[in-house]
């Protein structure tokens, strides 16, 4: 028997107006499971996209961080619209993955 839990239910969509709105609008636990979704998404088609658009170096990356651990990470400057389209080109990552069964 196969229960589903709330534990790991993927969102992506809604999430680029939330980072265009800068970190303190983003659902720490929604981008947290949908990092790690994009993250296992990208390790399984040994594609580097994601890596690329989540380094410390990238906008995305740098607020995905500080939301994720602001301890450690620094709050990223405005305007947060590079990370905003980062994080869509993630989203098309994603969708280009994969297909229907």
């Amino acid at each position: 028997r196969v229960e589903v839990t709330e534990d790991n239910i993927y969102v992506l969509t809604g999430l680029a107006d939330d980072i265009a709105d800068g970190p303190d609008a983003v659902d720490r636990d929604q981008l947290e499971l949908a990092v790690e979704f994009i993250r296992d998404v990208g390790d399984y088609s040994e594609d580097e996209t994601v890596d690329r658009l989540l380094s410390g170096d990238r906008p995305l990356g740098k607020l995905v961080e500080h939301v994720l651990d602001p301890d450690s990470a620094g709050r990223p400057g405005k305007p947060y619209t590079a990370a905003a389209k980062e994080w869509e080109e993630l989203e098309r990552f994603v969708e280009s993955r994969l297909r229907p069964e």
